[in-house]
């Protein structure tokens, strides 16, 4: 009997210790997938933040340097460029929550079209002109502000949507 007992105890042990290996290791996994969602989210929000700072701080139209258009064309040309994180991340996507991908996509997307909207109102205009006093252009001027607008403000919108999203690096889970 006492063979047995010693058997089955060393069996029940065994079992035990699997099912606390299988435990660690599940838990192992979810906080890695869990960091890896968090770095996702703040590679993406960082270069968010780029764009938007872009539009905010350097390109409203009444801080565009009529005398250097190339300077302009340049920054605006490097906010449609802040999307390499963007690019080596595309096929980590997936493991955000169900609607960040397809919100990411469609920002960077907008993102584009309006930056090649502000380009297209700059380049080769006398956008800076005046008419007695007004500007030659309202409305291109009105086009330019518009996209500036909404680069903007998608890019807050997002970055709200990221931080929502983002899992705490010390949750028990």
């Amino acid at each position: 009997m006492g063979l047995l007992t010693g058997v089955v105890l060393t069996t029940l042990g065994g079992f035990l210790a699997a099912g606390a290996g299988l435990t660690v290791s599940l838990h192992n996994r979810r906080a890695d997938k869990r960091d890896q969602v968090a770095s996702v989210i703040d590679a993406l929000h960082a270069e968010i933040s780029v764009s938007a700072e872009l539009a905010v701080v350097d390109l409203p139209f009444e801080n565009l340097v009529s005398k250097e258009g190339k300077e302009n064309l340049s920054k605006i040309s490097r906010m449609r460029a802040a999307r390499t994180v963007f690019e080596a991340l595309s096929n980590q996507l997936g493991i955000l929550p169900e609607s960040l991908p397809s919100q990411i996509v469609r920002y960077y997307g907008r993102l584009e079209a309006n930056g090649a909207a502000m380009y297209s109102c700059l380049d080769g205009t006398n956008i800076f002109g005046t008419n007695k006093g007004k500007p030659s252009n309202p409305a291109l001027i009105e086009r330019y502000k518009k996209a500036r607008d909404v680069i903007a403000l998608e890019a807050d919108i997002l970055r709200v949507d990221l931080d929502a999203a983002r899992p705490s690096r010390f949750a028990s889970k």
